[in-house]
């Protein structure tokens, strides 16, 4: 019974130990998202809307050396103060691979 309840513990705390791994990941991940999108909108002279910044989907992609994490990430930008644009990023890693930027209308 005592080692049973020792391989329980070992089990939770590294359940516990692999979420936190996770997580830290994720808000790092988002974090270079957020500057990336910051970096696309001002190319463009557009500005970034604040917290529009999401993770849409993500998948592991098999590289010719590891596996990696594809993340896709939304976020709005405006050209005016009443529009929204929709655009997205992606990030294989901490790589930014893609991004798409719609026309839009330009300010005279």
């Amino acid at each position: 019974m005592h080692k049973l309840l020792k391989m329980f513990e070992i089990f939770l705390s590294l359940i516990i130990g692999l979420t936190i791994f996770a997580w830290y990941e994720m808000v790092k991940k988002r974090e270079i998202a957020i500057e990336a999108s910051k970096r696309i909108a001002n190319n463009f002279n557009l500005q970034l809307l604040d917290d529009s910044v999401s993770c849409s989907s993500f998948k592991i992609i098999k590289t010719s050396s590891w596996p990696m994490i594809k993340r896709v990430y939304n976020f709005k930008v405006s050209s005016t103060k009443q529009d929204s644009i929709d655009c997205h990023l992606t990030l294989l890693g901490s790589e930014l691979i893609n991004w798409y930027v719609p026309p839009y209308p330009k300010l005279n």
